[in-house]
């Protein structure tokens, strides 16, 4: 009979346990990364920080939307502003996209949502696009939402910058008739 080396069963079975968990987690948006933050276009694998960097003008979530940034995304279609008692928000209008603002805390961008044709996700998909798109390139999706003639993806990026860990999302909305994305939100 064979002796069998514990100690290094033992290491390989935990290895295994590690690489199959990360990897589970990561597949439905539980992970975290130190990729760089620019736009590639091609993302694949597990979901990431770079998953909620797109193709718009160096606009990024958590970034101040005030001076030279604000002048580079020119003039807004229109801006609403909605003060209540939990929040205090500016959203402004542009052909393809939408920006929203936290103005409690120092004018963050909080949302970005693209709605018009020609803007990518750093993996690619657009509006336009159709859901078998959407699974190939993000994965199958644990939580759908769906509501009357739409679906909508909802998957969970992980990220932690300093001590302070983000739970971000991203909301890929679908047309319950077509199967084709008609909007893609980060927040």
């Amino acid at each position: 009979m064979k002796r069998i080396d514990v100690k290094a069963a033992t290491v390989l079975i935990i290895a295994v346990l590690l690489i199959f968990t990360s990897k589970m987690s990561c597949f439905i948006g539980e992970c975290t990364s130190d990729i760089n933050n620019t736009f590639t276009g091609t993302l694949t694998g597990p979901l990431q920080e770079a998953d909620l960097i797109i193709e718009l003008k160096d606009v990024r979530l958590g970034e101040k939307f005030i001076g030279g940034l604000k002048e580079k995304m020119g003039t807004p279609l229109k801006v609403d502003e909605i003060l209540d008692d939990s929040s205090h928000d500016k959203t402004y209008f542009y052909n393809n996209y939408i920006i929203t603002v936290t103005l409690y805390d120092s004018e963050k961008i909080s949302i970005i949502t693209i709605i018009g044709n020609g803007i990518k996700t750093n993996r690619g998909l657009m509006v336009g696009d159709d859901e078998t798109q959407v699974i190939a390139k993000y994965g199958s999706c644990k939580q759908i939402d769906e509501y009357e003639d739409e679906i909508t993806y909802i998957y969970s990026v992980y990220t932690k910058s300093g001590n302070k860990n983000y739970n971000h999302k991203i909301f890929i909305t679908l047309s319950a008739k077509t199967k084709k994305v008609i909007d893609i939100s980060f927040t």
